[in-house]
C-alpha cells in the first residue's frame, strides 16, 4: 500500500500543475520507491481474500516497484508536460523502498494485481482533471516552464 503521505500525491500534483501558472518545479524529498496499486485491483484482492479461508498475513500488493522520480515522469508523460525536479536529500530519509514477493498471494488466491501503474495513471489522470474542472480549479490556459 502507498504510505499516507504519498496517497494523494497524484491528485496534489495534478492540482498544482493547474494552479501554478509560471514555474513547473517539484521538490522531491528523497529517492524513495513505491509499490502502488490501482484501486480496482485492491478491491478485487480484498474481496478474494475475504471469501477465502486464508487467515494469515499476506501482502496484497503489486510487484511493480517504481521510484518517485519515475512516477513523476509517468504523470508528466500522461499530461504532456515537462517538469523540473529538485531533490531535497537534506530531509530525513525513510525506507528507500520495499520489494514485494507475490508468490504466496498467487498460491493462496490464484490471483495478483493486473493493472500496471502507467495504465492506472492514464485512467486516473483524466478523472482528476474533470474533478478540478467541476470545482472551478482548472485554468483554461496555463503556461508551463520547460527544462
Amino acid at each position: 500500500m502507498i504510505p499516507e503521505e504519498k496517497k494523494c500525491w497524484l491528485a496534489a500534483y495534478t492540482r498544482s500543475r493547474h494552479e501554478d501558472q509560471v514555474s513547473r518545479q517539484l521538490t522531491i524529498k528523497g529517492l524513495e520507491s513505491l509499490l502502488p496499486m490501482y484501486i480496482s485491483d485492491c478491491v478485487e484482492g480484498l474481496l478474494r481474500l475475504m471469501l477465502s479461508d486464508y487467515r494469515e498475513p499476506i501482502n496484497l500488493g503489486t510487484e511493480e516497484l517504481v521510484s518517485v522520480n519515475r512516477l513523476v515522469d509517468m504523470v508528466c508523460e500522461i499530461a504532456g508536460k515537462k517538469l523540473v525536479k529538485r531533490h531535497d536529500v537534506s530531509q530525513p530519509q525513510g525506507v528507500r523502498g520495499r520489494n514485494s514477493d507475490n508468490s504466496r498471494l498467487r498460491a493462496v488466491l490464484r490471483w495478483e494485481p493486473k493493472t500496471r501503474l502507467r495504465d492506472g495513471l492514464a485512467m486516473t489522470y483524466p478523472w482528476i482533471e474533470r474533478e478540478l474542472e467541476k470545482a472551478g480549479r482548472l485554468a483554461e490556459k496555463v503556461t508551463y516552464a520547460t527544462a
